[in-house]
């Protein structure tokens, strides 16, 4: 049975693709990783696949536009 989370909240609004996509994945791993990787997270997948060229490219994206060090 999956375990209870808590309602989303809105965190940013931003037109910069390449950084949303890139924050998505670092909350995905900042929250357990992806379930298919063999962590326990509510996500199923990962945003990003491991074996996507534009991967870096994504969340150095996101630690400029958002910042390195995020608490959440």
């Amino acid at each position: 049975m999956p375990k209870e989370v808590d309602p989303a909240i809105l965190m940013y609004s931003f037109s910069n693709s390449y950084a949303v996509r890139g924050q998505e994945q670092i909350m995905i791993e900042a929250n357990g990783g992806a379930r298919r990787s063999g962590e326990p997270s509510g996500n199923e997948i990962n945003g990003i696949s491991s074996t996507n060229p534009k991967l870096q490219q994504y969340i150095d994206a996101a630690r400029l536009e958002f910042g390195r060090r995020q608490r959440w």
